[in-house]
């Protein structure tokens, strides 16, 4: 396959014991899934994406970004077509001419452990997709006075993104994965992602408060090994995923 994406993978990357820094355009996956993971999959072909990771025997901490195009840069193109009366001023408006705005992004920290002599793995991370607003309407900015601003508390690797109460221009994931090894060879593993949640007593309890949304969770549980076999290798793996 050739296409104007080229490179899919470039990327430059530097560190010593310990730790290690990478920014460029590469494959991102977190978890042990095999047909796929819920927070941060191989699905895409690249991100372009900047990786800090600091790391010791049996502790590590990433805290990665991966930034995409904003919506209004390719949305209106789909909607609209030359049948519209306002297409012509459509196209002007939209032309290479035109300065690009917005922001579309991946953002996550990601905390793993290895416990019990190597034989279980605890894993918990917590991403967010940020997006500001459409602002490429030059109207709609001398209007409301608006602009592309991204606030740099949100890049907190520290930060619990479920206290960013910015529902209009977030959503926040957190996922808590957990693996065994019973006998050389062979994993077992759960994976469990947690998209929207209220405890009971909370005013947007759903099925209680109608303005409340509806849970949002997920599940995964599945088994792989690898043994093996001369200078090659035997696999298999079995996996059950699903999502509420």
């Amino acid at each position: 396959d050739l296409d104007f994406g080229l490179p899919y993978r470039a990327f430059g990357a530097f560190g010593k014991e310990g730790w290690s820094f990478q920014v460029g355009r590469d494959k991102l996956s977190w978890g042990p899934g095999i047909t796929g993971n819920f927070a941060l999959g191989d699905h895409l072909r690249y991100h372009d994406m900047g990786r800090l990771t600091i790391y010791e025997d049996n502790f590590k901490y990433t805290f990665a970004t991966s930034f995409f195009p904003h919506p209004s840069q390719y949305y209106p193109i789909l909607e609209y077509d030359n049948t519209d009366p306002d297409y012509g001023q459509f196209v002007y408006r939209r032309s290479q001419d035109q300065p690009l705005a917005g922001m579309n992004m991946f953002m996550g920290h990601r905390l793993e452990w290895r416990l019990f002599k190597n034989k279980v793995g605890l894993t918990v991370s917590e991403a967010i997709m940020f997006q500001s607003s459409d602002n490429t309407d030059t109207d709609l900015v001398e209007q409301n006075n608006l602009d592309t601003v991204f606030d740099l508390r949100f890049l907190n690797p520290a930060m619990i993104y479920h206290n960013l109460y910015i529902r209009s221009n977030a959503n926040s994931l957190l996922t808590l994965e957990l693996d065994y090894n019973p006998v050389r060879y062979v994993d077992i593993y759960t994976q469990i992602v947690l998209d929207e949640f209220a405890i009971p007593g909370e005013g947007g309890y759903p099925g209680v408060a109608p303005e409340a949304r509806p849970t949002a969770m997920g599940l995964m549980a599945g088994a792989k090994a690898s043994y093996p076999v001369n200078e090659g290798m035997m696999y298999g793996s079995f996996e059950w995923a699903k999502t509420d």
